[in-house]
């Protein structure tokens, strides 16, 4: 009995796209089959539309950057997975404290259908590779939030997901967990 709840249980965290990185932090899948409400999606679909501190833009772009050797700050996510909706107002707190500002790359539409081809989601994963969380096979795979630094045209960090232990299936972020990401960004943005 406690094998087929065990099954069960694992069952139902793979269908919901939960996973964690090596370092346990948890991240949305980037396949849309997490749910949230029309609050929270349209809540960030406001924050990314606000001009400062982000700029959306698509992949070509981020590429074009790479290619110059120039620098930035690029997240990748989209409205509606719930772990970018954690995320997001964290990242837009330091950015907004650091007086800096950071490319947006939408993953994903409306009808959660990627945005990115094949082969631009392969580019950016390898030249991001050291930043990407692995599935259970142990291959790279691009799961969102991501936000990565690139300084004259090299992926110098990148962080994937939240925080280690949570899960957004479960609960909204706390306190601690909060000041942990804030941490982590601000590490990450202080070139």
């Amino acid at each position: 009995m406690k094998k087929v709840i065990l099954i069960a249980f694992a069952f139902v965290l793979l269908a919901c796209g939960a996973v964690e990185n090596e370092n346990g932090a948890s991240a949305c899948d980037n396949g849309g089959e997490q749910g949230c409400t029309l609050e929270d999606s349209s809540t960030i679909k406001q924050e990314l539309t606000d001009q400062k501190p982000f700029e959306k833009t698509n992949i070509t772009t981020v590429f074009t950057m790479l290619e110059n050797k120039e620098s930035g700050i690029v997240y990748f996510g989209f409205s509606d997975c719930p772990w970018c909706q954690e995320a997001l107002p964290i990242l837009k707190q330091v950015l907004e404290e650091q007086k800096l500002n950071c490319y947006y790359v939408q993953t994903r539409d409306e009808e959660r259908n990627s945005l990115l081809k094949e082969e631009e989601k392969a580019d950016i994963m390898e030249k991001s590779m050291d930043f990407l969380q692995r599935d259970e096979e142990n291959n790279p795979q691009l799961y969102v939030p991501f936000v990565i630094v690139i300084e004259e045209g090299k992926v110098i960090d990148g962080h994937v997901g939240t925080v280690e232990g949570y899960d957004t299936n479960e609960r909204k972020m706390n306190k601690e967990e909060k000041q942990q990401l804030k941490n982590i960004y601000n590490a990450m943005l202080q070139g």
